[in-house]
């Protein structure tokens, strides 16, 4: 017998009462039975975000019965009387007085391991807490379990002199603070290595100063003249010598031509141009010298003396 009635009809009341750190949602599923709405209750990670979690209902002579579905959200699972799964339920039962239905959602448990079978030259541990290995004990693999969803961020440190080097499996590619998403089991391992020796750095190889190069050395200079031998260095080098004449012109014979002498008696200026040995090889030059020398006036005819 209920005890208690409902606008005349015997009538009680069930609530579903929710617990633990995951999501999932309860419901009934025959709304024919009841007055005032169906259980809707609805929780994510550990806080009810839909709260119609009870409902009233009236036997109408048929006895009262209750259908449900529980579904627990990804990464959860369910725990009743009847036991904990991790896929909808679905079912019914009977009830004949007020009653309180209890359902905890938990998140799932993803296992987070470090160092499959590799050696350690270093420590890694995480945050939140749950990995601290390698560093000491030099532990092979040790592994952590972790919520569903959390996020888990993985400290590499190599003992010194030691370097990091890189990581392996799930934080493969990340710096040596590696951040990962438990969504499933997970295992990662941690390299080091010996620092690399230093290298010396190469001095710069000092540029060679160029060497001024000497400038020839003008040779001794010397004026010529008609009827002199040459060249104090004539005997040493060459010479050559330019003449230039300007306004007379030289007869095939080598003497002057009458008809182009200024008829003052005077010579034009004489350029004697001397070079010395070697001076369109670089090496000492002749210095030109330019000499004009009056040629002495004709002498008279000669005649008979006057007494």
């Amino acid at each position: 017998m209920l005890a208690r009635l409902c606008s005349g009809i015997p009538c009680a009341t069930v609530e579903v009462d929710l617990d633990g750190n995951g999501s999932g949602t309860w419901q009934s599923t025959n709304s024919s039975y009841v007055p005032d709405g169906v259980i809707d209750c609805e929780q994510t990670n550990g806080v009810i975000t839909v709260a119609r979690c009870s409902a009233t209902y009236k036997d109408l002579g048929f006895g009262l019965k209750i259908y449900y579905t529980i579904l627990p959200a990804t990464g959860s699972s369910v725990c009743v009387t009847s036991g904990c799964f991790d896929d909808f339920k679905s079912g019914y039962f009977e009830f004949s007085d007020d009653t309180t239905i209890g359902a905890e959602f938990r998140l799932d448990k993803e296992t987070l391991t470090i160092g499959e079978g590799a050696p350690l030259r270093g420590g890694v541990t995480s945050a939140p807490a749950g990995i601290d290995c390698g560093d000491a004990s030099l532990d092979l693999v040790c592994a952590a379990e972790f919520n569903y969803g959390d996020q888990v961020t993985l400290t590499a440190s190599p003992r010194l002199p030691d370097v990091f080097v890189r990581w392996t499996g799930a934080c493969s590619g990340q710096p040596a603070i590696c951040v990962l998403a438990m969504t499933s089991d997970k295992s990662t391992d941690a390299l080091f290595a010996p620092a690399p020796s230093p290298t010396a750095t190469p001095k710069p190889t000092p540029r060679a100063t160029p060497r001024a190069t000497a400038r020839p050395t003008p040779t001794a200079v010397s004026s010529l003249v008609p009827g002199d031998s040459g060249s104090p260095n004539s005997s040493e080098s060459p010479s050559a010598t330019a003449s230039l004449s300007t306004g007379s012109s030289a007869s095939p014979s080598g003497s002057p031509d009458p008809a182009s002498d200024p008829g003052d008696g005077d010579s034009l200026p004489i350029l004697l141009l001397v070079l010395g040995g070697g001076a369109l090889l670089g090496g000492g030059a002749g210095i030109g010298v330019l000499a004009a020398r009056r040629r002495p006036p004709a002498s008279p005819p000669a005649g008979p003396l006057e007494p």
